[in-house]
């Protein structure tokens, strides 16, 4: 049995638009709830991506039937766009029989577009004449795709008052999700803007490094080793994709840099070189994905 749901994203630098989710019914029924703050963007987005969202099956409505397998919805961060800093919410209702419990999987496909730029009534718009997919590298062959699916992280658990997040979905290739009594769910996704809004914490010894972007995990928690290790885990098992020299004559061993940013933060010593390193090769990774990757389709397929 499978079930897919894609949200589709922009680039921000495309001035209108915010995500959208279709869904392939095959197995489940399943349901997107929109409040009146996703309502925003729900028309205009099929309305300016109508033709190109048509081959991903998008469709009017939300929730699937026999005569509407597919389903739109619209879902953005607060400026609609996709960046550095963007955030948000996958929210959706699964109907299984049975008590069936799947398994998900969720994986971030990157577009580049070919824009075209109007002038409408003195505000510069551009529009989408064609799109072409990025496919992931293989091997030493890293693309803009293998950049965005390591930068985008995503989570089962998120706290709105103090804006952290928590269980840290580590695997995003096989996962569970706990439904409500309703069936509903979500998974709360951010895009640190900051290398530093992933392996800091608020404290006053690593304040100075956060540069402005508050941590993404919550120190005070009682789960926040377990998180803390599995995204240290996940940044060592994608050190490739997770940095990149700033120059191509840059010769930096992010391997190292991060084993001695762990150390010395462990034993209270210095980490500031370490930090720069890091930091500059995870904000190159940023505008490789910026200057690259146009929109993105996050697809979530649970199988049972």
């Amino acid at each position: 049995m499978l079930m897919t749901v894609a949200w589709f994203a922009m680039n921000d630098n495309v001035s209108a638009g915010g995500m959208g989710v279709a869904v392939d019914n095959q197995s489940f029924e399943l349901q997107v709830t929109r409040t009146d703050q996703d309502t925003i963007g729900y028309s205009s987005l099929y309305n300016t991506f109508s033709s190109l969202l048509g081959q991903y099956g998008v469709n009017t409505g939300n929730s699937t039937s026999s005569s509407n397998p597919n389903v739109r919805w619209s879902l953005s961060d607060e400026d609609k766009s996709l960046r550095p800093g963007s955030h948000g919410i996958l929210h959706f209702k699964v109907d299984a029989e049975g008590g069936i419990v799947p398994d998900y999987n969720i994986e971030l496909r990157a577009y580049s577009a070919v824009m075209t730029v109007e002038n409408n009534n003195g505000t510069t718009v551009e529009t989408p004449t064609s799109m072409s997919f990025i496919a992931r590298g293989t091997g030493n062959n890293i693309t803009a795709a293998d950049y965005l699916n390591t930068h985008i992280l995503f989570f089962k658990g998120y706290d709105s008052v103090k804006d952290r997040y928590y269980s840290f979905i580590s695997n995003p290739s096989d996962f569970q999700l706990t439904l409500d009594s309703n069936g509903e769910t979500d998974i709360y996704w951010i895009w640190p803007r900051t290398f530093g809004q992933l392996v800091l914490t608020d404290s006053t010894e690593d304040s100075v490094y956060t540069q402005g972007g508050i941590p993404v995990l919550d120190k005070d928690r009682s789960d926040y080793n377990t998180d803390k290790t599995a995204i240290y885990s996940f940044i060592t098992n994608n050190i490739g994709t997770m940095f990149k020299p700033p120059t191509s004559t840059a010769n930096v061993d992010y391997s190292a840099a991060f084993s001695s940013l762990q150390s010395n933060r462990t034993e209270g010593t210095d980490y500031n070189t370490e930090y720069a390193n890091l930091s500059a090769g995870y904000n190159t990774v940023d505008q490789e994905i910026g200057k690259n990757v146009r929109y993105c389709l996050v697809v979530l397929t649970a199988s049972a």
